[in-house]
């Protein structure tokens, strides 16, 4: 032993001296915001798959049932044809889009919507059923289209229409078309 008044403290051999660690970084703002902002561009980039996907894969037959139901009606209205356009009603939107409505419209100033109508292309629809509105039974299926609809007069509209399928027929419940404003300068209404 040594001449100190301490006695000699042995470390036994088995533990390893303390490591000392050295202090975290904090993380800044900066380190926040790139990890949000990379977070909102992949959930971007899987919703914008994921609606390019629907679209891709959409049933190109029941769009071309829901044009052909479309076509039909319009190319009667651009006739004058209000008989024929009425019956490419659904029963339901018969109720609310009167024969005497139709007339009206096709021989007004509206007849600017039906003029010279070439073709329609349904771009995207979202099915759905339907509710009878008297006591709350299903009532058919239906579905939302959006549309464009392309003129002789080289003049391009939009649709959006209700089909509703009924005793296994698609009918127009309802429709609005937009045309820009220069088509209504065309367009006699008598």
């Amino acid at each position: 032993m040594s001449d100190l008044p301490f006695p000699d403290l042995e470390v036994p051999p088995s533990e390893p001296p303390p490591a000392v660690q050295p202090a975290k970084k904090p993380r800044g703002w900066r380190f926040t915001l790139v990890i949000i902002s990379l977070t909102a561009v992949c959930l971007g980039g899987v919703a914008a798959t994921a609606l390019v996907i629907r679209q891709f894969f959409q049933n190109p037959v029941e769009t071309q049932v829901f044009e052909l139901a479309i076509d039909e009606f319009m190319a009667a209205a651009s006739r004058r044809d209000a008989q024929s356009a009425f019956t490419f009603l659904s029963q339901d939107g018969q109720k609310q889009i009167p024969r005497a409505k139709l007339e009206k419209m096709l021989s007004g100033r509206d007849f600017a919507l039906f003029a010279d109508y070439r073709s329609v292309h349904v771009t995207s629809f979202h099915s759905y059923s339907v509710k009878d509105g008297d006591n709350g039974q299903p009532a058919g299926e239906a579905v939302e289209v959006t549309g464009v609809i392309a003129y002789f007069n080289n003049y391009v509209g939009q649709i959006q229409a209700v089909l509703q399928k009924q005793d296994g027929e698609w009918g127009i419940l309802s429709f609005e078309i937009k045309v820009p404003p220069a088509k209504y300068g065309g367009v006699s209404s008598g």
